[in-house]
């Protein structure tokens, strides 16, 4: 089909819900959707301080998405306030 794109299997969206100098905190949103899980780690070192599952997250399988970002982004020393997570 003409002007078809791929399509990454699964995907989540996230934002910054807060951030200081001991733990960062985001809200992750599988497929995007209307409910979301909270993911808090320490802000030094991205080690997980504590999490609440989405709803719709039945595995923990975006919250793995979600926790291994939050660890790069502290660790590169890059926290940003939204963006996208793909995999297939």
């Amino acid at each position: 089909m003409s002007g078809s794109t791929e399509r990454a299997d699964s995907m989540l969206t996230y934002k910054l819900r807060g951030h200081d100098s001991g733990s960062t905190s985001y809200g992750y949103y599988p497929e995007d959707g209307p409910y979301f899980g909270t993911v808090v780690s320490d802000a030094a070192t991205g080690d997980l301080i504590s999490r609440t599952l989405a709803p719709n997250d039945r595995h923990g399988v975006y919250l793995g998405h979600m926790v291994g970002k939050i660890a790069d982004m502290i660790v590169n020393g890059e926290l940003s306030d939204h963006g996208m997570i793909a995999w297939g």
